[in-house]
């Protein structure tokens, strides 16, 4: 009788093990047909390192290059026709649609924006790095001018008023394409101009805080008088706090809800639709957002040493910390994500690479998904996402041996990699491409299956990678001094 109890007991015990246990992924058998074009050459000798820049839709590549101590742009291989004494390398602008291209050169003591190749007027400065920018229909362009001791905007060619000084980095058009707006001193006084409009003046105002909702209906920014700052929105200002919190305003996607956070003494606040929120030691400014249909609100925050997750009102557990850049809901706004820090350590070393293997080891990260904690690893990519249909959901953890992709809890262990990023999921959700390092080398794979080896994937100067409708997966490789377009087509194995 005590034998067949024993036997009945462990029956259970391996009926228990078996559910509990999480099955190996089988991921669908496909193949890659691989295409490359051939985009530009580069001279490592002669252009100007860093210059490189890639159109959004990763079709067009453009850098600077040196040529007879002269500086020239080469767009896909092919060099303008004028030469200068200087470019701002490491601002060329592509116009979103990816067809225009600006940049600001000088020749001489003459500056001028050039556009679509076309040299605009000779003026004494063009600021670079706020300007030229391109309207989200591509269709205008904007910069800043100096000429005889007074600032004005140049919009398709046309000047503007003369002010006595334009924040460089505050120029932008609205969502619509329909004005332009930027923020300018009259005297001691700066404000919000929207063309010819100039708002209420202020003692100061955040040049880089200027936000439009979606919609191009609304707009807030920071200003400050005396000591204290305040939000204006739709050049309402609201109440003044200690500070503003920098790049923390934000609208709905909606365009009809608004956050942002403030300083009052030594505590900070998330104000939400004119109500704040409790006081915290910490807010992460780049930690919280609404939810695709704007009905729904996250942000970060720390208090008593301890960082948590604040979702729709409600402090969710308390952790060491919380991952920088983790937050993140589904399209459809139902399910929410993040990164926790279980375990921290506590250390100082100024050996980067050092610092990076205590933190390997020594450190415990978790994903909270819907609540629940995942598997605990000794880091978690920055790289949280969810399919399009908002059923699947993938992330990186790092063990020891590389960094392994974990789709819907279950780790892919096709090969472990040194280095990972820019994942995406494919339209219909079926798999994960994403940027892969091992060794020295680099690839894109798929669902944790290496491709192509390359000396670089550029996700760097603006490229992406790409999957769209019936398995095209497109990105930009470089290998020795070619770059080249890469397409491939996932085709899925028929079924024996």
């Amino acid at each position: 009788m005590k034998f067949v109890r024993f036997l009945i007991l462990i029956m259970v015990l391996v009926l228990a093990l078996s559910c509990n246990a999480v099955p190996k992924p089988t991921p669908t058998p496909f193949d890659r047909e691989v295409q490359e074009k051939l985009l530009t050459e580069i001279n490592f000798d002669t252009w100007v390192p860093m210059s490189l820049k890639v159109s959004p839709d990763g079709q067009t590549v453009a850098y600077v290059n040196m040529v007879d101590n002269k500086k020239v742009v080469v767009v896909n291989g092919r060099e303008d026709e004028k030469k200068y004494d200087q470019i701002a390398a490491y601002f060329l602008a592509f116009s979103p649609d990816s067809r225009r291209l600006a940049y600001v050169a000088r020749s001489g003591e003459d500056v001028v924006a050039v556009i679509d190749g076309q040299e605009g007027k000779p003026y004494e400065e063009i600021p670079i790095g706020g300007s030229p920018v391109f309207s989200k229909d591509s269709k205008r362009v904007a910069y800043i001018a100096l000429l005889k001791s007074r600032w004005f905007v140049v919009v398709d060619g046309q000047e503007g008023l003369r002010l006595d000084e334009i924040a460089r980095d505050s120029l932008a058009f609205t969502p619509d394409s329909k004005e332009v707006v930027f923020v300018a001193r009259i005297g001691n006084k700066w404000a919000f101009q929207m063309g010819i409009k100039g708002g209420k003046p202020y003692d100061a105002i955040e040049a880089t805080s200027l936000i439009f909702s979606p919609d191009s209906k609304r707009f807030a920014y920071i200003a400050r008088e005396g000591t204290k700052s305040m939000v204006v929105v739709d050049e309402k200002p609201g109440k003044q706090y200690d500070d503003i919190l920098p790049g923390s305003l934000v609208f709905s996607p909606d365009s009809q809800r608004f956050a942002y956070a403030a300083r009052t003494g030594d505590n900070l606040v998330v104000v939400l639709d004119g109500e704040e929120s409790k006081p915290y030691s910490q807010v992460d400014i780049g930690e919280y957002s609404f939810s695709p249909d704007s009905k729904r609100f996250a942000y970060a925050a720390s208090a008593d040493n301890k960082g948590f997750v604040v979702l729709d009102g409600k402090e969710g557990k308390p952790y060491f910390g919380i991952g920088v850049g983790s937050l993140v809901f589904s399209p459809d706004s139902k399910r929410f994500a993040y990164a926790a820090l279980l375990k921290g350590c506590v250390h100082s070393v100024i050996d980067r690479k050092k610092d990076e293997e205590l933190h390997k080891a020594e450190e415990e990260w978790c994903v909270v998904a819907e609540g629940k904690e995942g598997k605990v690893y000794n880091m978690i990519g920055s790289t949280l996402i969810y399919s399009p249909d908002s059923k699947r959901f993938a992330y990186f953890g790092w063990e020891k041996g590389g960094w392994l992709l974990v789709i819907d809890g279950q780790e892919y262990r096709q090969k472990q990699y040194d280095g990972v990023g820019s994942a995406v999921f494919s339209p219909d959700g079926k798999h994960v491409a994403f940027a892969a390092k091992s060794g020295k080398k680099y690839s894109v794979a798929v669902d944790g299956q290496e491709g192509k080896r390359y000396d670089g994937i550029t996700t760097l100067f603006g490229a992406k990678i790409t999957f769209g409708a019936a398995g095209k997966l497109s990105y930009l490789a470089v290998d020795g001094n070619k770059v080249y377009l890469v397409e491939e087509k996932i085709a899925e194995r028929a079924k024996p």
